[in-house]
């Protein structure tokens, strides 16, 4: 299991590269109350997908996952595109969602 990953590439001064987190990444940086880290880091977006954000269940850490969307150091991004979900569809059936999304 891996604990985030990038997309894309960098590919020079201004461009930014896509870091998909898991609920794992994002809870041990709740647990330090450090999300605003994420924000910090030059050239990069991270992005929770929504199958991963409803792993994140106690409500203290739902505020914090808010705050942390509302502040922009992440988005929630749905999976919508076809291949995506028939890909989503057949991890989900090795590992957990969380993991496959």
């Amino acid at each position: 299991m891996f604990c985030c990953r990038v997309r894309g590439h960098r590919l020079g001064k201004g461009k930014t590269s896509v870091v998909v987190t898991d609920a794992n990444v994002l809870i041990n940086l709740m647990h330090c109350r450090q999300l605003g880290l994420l924000r910090k880091l030059p050239g990069f977006e991270f992005v929770v997908p929504d199958h991963v954000a409803t792993e994140i269940v106690p409500v203290g850490q739902k505020e914090m996952l808010a705050e942390a969307v509302d502040a922009g150091n992440v988005r929630i991004e749905a999976i919508t595109a076809v291949p995506v979900i028939e890909e989503f569809a057949r991890l989900s059936a090795e590992m957990g969602r969380g993991e496959a999304a």
